[in-house]
C-alpha cells in the first residue's frame, strides 16, 4: 500500500511516510532505554506499627523504576535505606541512597504511614534514575608514558562500576565519615506545649505517707523536648505515736520539676527528671489535749526517673520513682525531750500521673 506512487495517492503516501519516521524514532528511544544499565540494590526497612508492610519498598520503587534489581550477594550495589516513626500522631519517613563513599536523603511526613512510603519510593526511584544520589568522579584515562614520570594513572579496567557508585561491598556501609552518621533523629519541636495533670505519690518519711498533688507544665520547643512542672502538694496525716502522746503530722508543699525525655518512641516516653519541694511541715497535738499545733519550715530535693505513655494526643499516663534529700534537719518533741518525728536523710517515693494535653 505504501508502495504507491500516483498522483491519486500522494496523500496515502505522506502519511507513510509519517509512520516510518515515527516508528523509527520509537524504535530508537526504546533501544536507548533497553541500553541503560540494571540498578542493583539492596533495601533496609525500619517502620512503625501498623505501616503496611506490603508491597515492599523495593516493589514500590521497582513498580517506578524497572530497572531496579535486587542485588545478588557480594554484588556492588546501592543501599536504600527507609526509616519510618510515629511521632504525636503523625508518621515521620526518611529515605537515605547511599553510595560512593556519600549519603543522600529526602523526607515526608503525613498522617498515613502508606502515604509516606508512597512519597519516600518516588523520590527513591526519581533520585536512581535522574543520578540524584551520592556519585563519585569517574577516573580519569590514563595520560600516555613518559620517559620522565616514574608512575602513570592506571587505565580503568574492565567491567568498570556504573556512575552511581555502590558501597564496596554486601551490607557494609562506606568507610567515610558520613556513612557513620548516626541514624536520623526525630526533628525538634517547632512550638510550646502546655499540659495539665494530677498525681498521687506515695514516700518513706519515717512513715508511709500518701501525697496527691495538682500540677501545670511547659514543654520547651528544643532537643530531647524538655518541660518544666509547677504544682501544689498536701499529704494526708500521718501519726506519729510516743510514750506521751499522739500528734498528726502534714505536709503542705509547692513543687517544682525538670524533666527531659531521652527515649522517644511513637506512645513512650522515658527519661530523668530534677525536683524540689518548699513548704511547711504541720504537726498538731492530738492527745494529750488541749489540742494544739506547731508548723515548721519544710525544704527538699532529689531525683527521679520518668516513663510516660501517651496513648491519645491530648492524654498520657505517669510512674516517677526517685529520692529526695530533706535540706532542713526538723526534729519534732513532746516536752520536755520525747521525740516524735525526725527527718530521715534520704526520702525514697514512688507516684503516678495523669496528665491533659493542650492543642
Amino acid at each position: 500500500m505504501c508502495g504507491s506512487a500516483t498522483p491519486r495517492d500522494a496523500n496515502v503516501a505522506r502519511i507513510c511516510a509519517f509512520l516510518t519516521v515515527t516508528a523509527l524514532v520509537g524504535a530508537s528511544e526504546t533501544a536507548r532505554a533497553e541500553d541503560r544499565p540494571d540498578i542493583p540494590v539492596r533495601v533496609t526497612e525500619e517502620v512503625h506499627e501498623g505501616c503496611p508492610r506490603s508491597p515492599t519498598m523495593l516493589g514500590r520503587v521497582r513498580a517506578r523504576l524497572a530497572r531496579v534489581r535486587p542485588a545478588a550477594e557480594g554484588e556492588p550495589a546501592i543501599d536504600i535505606d527507609v526509616r519510618v516513626e510515629r511521632r504525636d500522631g503523625v508518621s515521620h519517613g526518611t529515605v537515605a541512597l547511599v553510595g560512593g563513599g556519600e549519603r543522600a536523603e529526602r523526607t515526608a511526613s503525613s498522617a498515613s504511614c502508606e502515604r509516606v512510603l508512597a512519597a519516600l519510593a518516588v523520590m527513591a526511584a526519581i533520585g536512581l534514575d535522574e543520578r540524584h544520589v551520592p556519585e563519585s568522579p569517574a577516573p580519569a584515562p590514563s595520560p600516555p608514558p613518559a620517559p620522565d614520570e616514574s608512575a602513570t594513572v592506571p587505565a580503568p579496567p574492565a567491567g568498570e562500576p556504573p556512575l552511581i557508585a555502590p558501597s564496596p561491598r554486601a551490607g557494609a556501609r562506606p568507610k567515610t565519615a558520613p556513612e557513620h552518621a548516626a541514624p536520623p533523629t526525630p526533628p525538634r519541636p517547632t512550638h510550646f506545649g502546655v499540659a495539665m495533670g494530677t498525681s498521687l505519690e506515695a514516700s518513706a518519711n519515717r512513715a508511709a505517707v500518701v501525697t496527691p498533688a495538682v500540677f501545670g507544665q511547659i514543654v520547651l520547643p528544643l532537643r530531647f523536648e524538655p518541660f518544666l512542672r509547677l504544682g501544689f502538694a498536701r499529704s494526708f496525716q500521718q501519726k506519729a505515736v510516743s510514750a506521751r502522746g499522739i500528734a498528726a503530722l502534714a505536709w503542705t508543699e509547692a513543687t517544682i520539676a525538670g524533666c527531659g525525655d531521652l527515649v522517644r518512641h511513637a506512645t513512650l516516653r522515658a527519661g530523668p527528671c530534677v525536683n524540689a519541694e518548699a513548704g511547711a511541715l504541720e504537726a498538731v497535738v492530738v492527745e494529750p489535749l488541749p489540742a494544739r499545733g506547731r508548723s515548721r519550715l519544710w525544704l527538699s530535693a532529689g531525683a527521679s526517673a520518668r516513663v510516660a505513655w501517651r496513648p491519645l494526643r491530648a492524654l498520657s499516663f505517669e510512674i516517677i520513682a526517685g529520692a529526695r534529700v530533706p535540706l532542713i534537719r526538723n526534729e519534732l518533741f513532746f516536752e520536755p525531750l520525747t521525740l516524735v518525728y525526725e527527718a530521715p536523710f534520704v526520702v525514697p517515693f514512688v507516684g503516678t500521673a495523669v496528665l491533659a494535653h493542650l492543642p
